[in-house]
């Protein structure tokens, strides 16, 4: 099962912390990879440097919302072969809700 976790970018914190973990986690069944819609972040560049799956799809490169954007990264979940949908702060909940339900991903 491939669960994509969305951050707006990863810099220090409890979430980002909390997925770090996931990604160090060895289970056959699971596999957690981590998206940031506008940069890595901190700790997002130290996991990629660790080599951990963290992608960047730069969609919400301002604060203001765009639509476009959450229309092109539902098709990137799509073509991904994302099985769950897993945001964790608010701002990345405004793109990964409504791209996770484009996409038909829960």
């Amino acid at each position: 099962m491939k669960i994509m976790h969305v951050f707006i970018s990863m810099p220090v914190g409890g979430a980002e912390d909390l997925v770090m973990s996931f990604l160090r986690a060895k289970d056959e069944r699971m596999q957690p990879e981590a998206v940031c819609l506008r940069e890595p972040g901190v700790v997002g560049d130290e996991a990629r440097a660790a080599g951990l799956p963290i992608h960047v799809q730069p969609v919400a490169r301002r604060k203001q919302f765009n639509p476009f954007g959450m229309i092109r990264f539902s098709r990137w979940l799509r073509e991904q072969n994302v099985d769950v949908v897993h945001s964790h702060v608010y701002n990345s909940h405004q793109y990964a809700v409504p791209a996770a339900r484009l996409a038909g991903i829960p």
